[in-house]
């Protein structure tokens, strides 16, 4: 792997586990994986609306 990584702990409600490892089975990821990409997914989503946001403010 290139890029640097971290481990931590991460705390999680329990019908959030269900719900991710559900998901994650259905994507045939790890559900690492599939926490990886929601984080990404929504980073990429609040770089294009400041993106947006600074445009219209131009």
């Amino acid at each position: 792997m290139s890029e640097e990584t971290k481990q931590f702990k991460l705390v999680i409600p329990l019908e959030m586990k269900r719900w991710l490892a559900i998901q994650a089975a259905k994507n045939m990821r790890s559900q690492n994986a599939e926490i990886l990409i929601a984080i990404r997914e929504r980073m990429e989503r609040i770089e294009r609306e400041e993106k947006e946001k600074g445009e219209a403010t131009a």
